[in-house]
């Protein structure tokens, strides 16, 4: 069953822990100013918006995962609230630096190129037809 602010429409205060069978609620209602969804034993997430709400009673609901209030007027110390699980901050990678890895990366490249241009050089020597004789350029020799 799905809660919706229709249902809602001119209410003061809401209590559906009779027969709660509601897993996701979502709601922005200004003018409520009480929620019970004490029992509600499949309740996972609730997102509420309220700028009227002062009490809200959420006992009972153990599976609660997600909990977003937007109440600014709700009194924690006299509403009853489920202890949600915080998610572990993810922790920041540890990579090197990125001047690092580009230069080592430049490196590498410059290193094939030269060793691909010696191949080149060294196969070019071995296949020409023009004999290995070395003259003097000016005529002496």
């Amino acid at each position: 069953e799905v809660l919706t602010c229709s249902r809602l429409v001119g209410c003061k205060r809401a209590d559906h822990s009779a027969a709660c069978c509601f897993v996701q609620v979502l709601l922005y209602c200004p003018k409520l100013s009480m929620l019970s969804l004490a029992g509600c034993p499949n309740l996972e997430s609730l997102m509420l918006w309220s700028d009227e709400i002062k009490e809200l009673d959420l006992s009972g609901s153990e599976k609660v995962k997600q909990l977003e209030l937007q109440c600014p007027a709700l009194n924690k110390a006299a509403s009853k609230l489920p202890t949600v699980p915080v998610a572990p901050l993810a922790t920041k990678p540890v990579h090197p630096p990125i001047a690092t890895m580009l230069r080592e990366n430049a490196r590498e490249a410059a290193l094939t190129a030269a060793e691909a241009r010696e191949r080149e050089w060294k196969s070019a020597k071995i296949s020409s037809s023009i004999p290995t004789v070395y003259k003097s350029m000016t005529g002496t020799g």
